[in-house]
């Protein structure tokens, strides 16, 4: 059986953005075969600036974005059920998307049981989570965390801080901004990542990635 991820996108994206935002990052995974699935936040954003379908995990402080947003937990229950319905194998997050996952950690105590990796790009770190520090760092999940040192949107130092919180997680910098890196310099980085936590336990994969 292939082996499926979930993809959750950024605030003021939504799962057909992130398709299409994450295109070179696929096709340099693509030789792994998995089956991907974009899923959609459940909070519409009504925002000057914001178009219709512009979508959101949760709605941060706008004095202190760290503090507990509002949201989050219908989020949270959101995202239980789109992994339940779906069972993936692994996470890509990238922003909110990241940041909604690591929050279900710290609240659930435990990443989901079906989930064996995690990748999470540009990824904020709340209070929510920094809070849970000592229950995180039990969890055994392999977790990539990349940011970009032009990140003018979440500082790079936060996936760093969030790296050394999980006790199987790598932290990875480069050198452009808020985004998932797709060019090919990045190809080692997730080939090595994904072969460590994809090939010996799934050989067989044979699906091709959806485009």
């Amino acid at each position: 059986m292939p082996m499926k991820v979930l993809f959750l996108h950024g605030f003021g994206q939504n799962s057909q953005v992130f398709r299409q935002s994450t295109g070179g990052f696929r096709k340099l995974i693509k030789k792994f075969k998995l089956e991907v699935v974009f899923v959609d936040a459940p909070h519409e954003i009504n925002q000057p600036g914001f178009e219709s379908g512009n979508l959101g995990w949760y709605f941060a402080d706008k004095t202190d974005r760290h503090l507990e947003p509002g949201g989050v937990e219908e989020s949270l229950d959101h995202l239980e059920k789109l992994i339940k319905e779906n069972n993936p194998d692994g996470i890509v997050g990238f922003s909110q998307g990241a940041s909604i996952f690591c929050m279900l950690c710290a609240s659930r105590g435990e990443a989901p049981k079906c989930i064996k990796f995690a990748m999470l790009f540009g990824c904020p770190m709340l209070n929510r989570v920094k809070e849970k520090q000592e229950t995180l760092r039990e969890i055994q999940l392999p977790i990539l965390f990349v940011s970009g040192v032009e990140d003018k949107v979440i500082d790079w130092q936060e996936g760093e801080q969030l790296s050394l919180i999980f006790k199987n997680a790598t932290f990875f910098q480069h050198d452009g901004g808020h985004h998932v890196p797709g060019g090919g310099s990045f190809r080692t980085l997730y080939n090595d990542f994904l072969s460590s936590v994809i090939v010996s336990d799934n050989p067989k994969s044979n699906v091709e990635i959806n485009e």
